[in-house]
């Protein structure tokens, strides 16, 4: 359980950097927002990685 825990997140942070390597003002952005202590571009970025890039199967 623990390897699949971290295997999960490690995914999901790997395609939100890639993502963010292609877009340099979101970037600069998130730096903004990180030295102001707010998470809002982080937290919805994490969330679109998520969205378009799933780590399991999607069940509907």
């Amino acid at each position: 359980m623990l390897i699949a825990g971290t295997d999960t997140s490690s995914v999901t942070m790997f395609y939100f950097l890639l993502a963010l390597c292609d877009r340099k003002e979101l970037e600069e952005q998130l730096r903004r927002e990180l030295k102001e202590n707010s998470y809002k571009t982080l937290t919805n970025g994490l969330k679109e990685s998520m969205r378009f890039k799933p780590v399991g199967p999607v069940i509907m």
